[in-house]
């Protein structure tokens, strides 16, 4: 293994937040006094915004907020292209992206313009 590999690895993911205070439970874990099998009502298609964010050995990037809830590979292209790529401008060509097996990732398209920039990607 490289010296600086785990330096030099891109970790990223997006998470869905509701503006109403609503928590998904199969997410996320809370500690509290409160019974945890109450039911509580929630409003169906509540607010809510789907972001992204990177992290770098030493960096943080984001958050990267994205115009519709759905990430799908031509507005996953676009953030790359008009963010994230701007963000590490000085390291492009050192950067492993590791991105989980969700579609939008591994799409032609977006596997296309990684290969232009020489960006390995964890499990390529």
């Amino acid at each position: 293994m490289e010296e600086d590999f785990l330096q030099r690895v891109m970790l990223s993911d997006e998470a869905t937040f509701h503006v109403l205070d609503f928590v998904n439970r199969h997410n996320t874990g809370i500690w509290g006094l409160e019974n945890p099998h109450a039911v509580l009502e929630q409003e169906r298609d509540s607010p809510k915004l789907k972001l992204l964010c990177v992290l770098l050995h030493y960096r943080i990037i984001g958050p990267f907020f994205f115009s519709e809830l759905t990430v799908r590979s031509d507005n996953y292209l676009n953030m790359l292209k008009i963010f994230e790529f701007l963000q590490i401008e000085d390291l492009q060509s050192n950067i492993i992206f590791q991105h989980d097996g969700a579609p939008p990732h591994w799409s032609l398209e977006v596997r296309k313009v990684l290969d232009k920039k020489n960006s390995p990607g964890v499990g390529k």
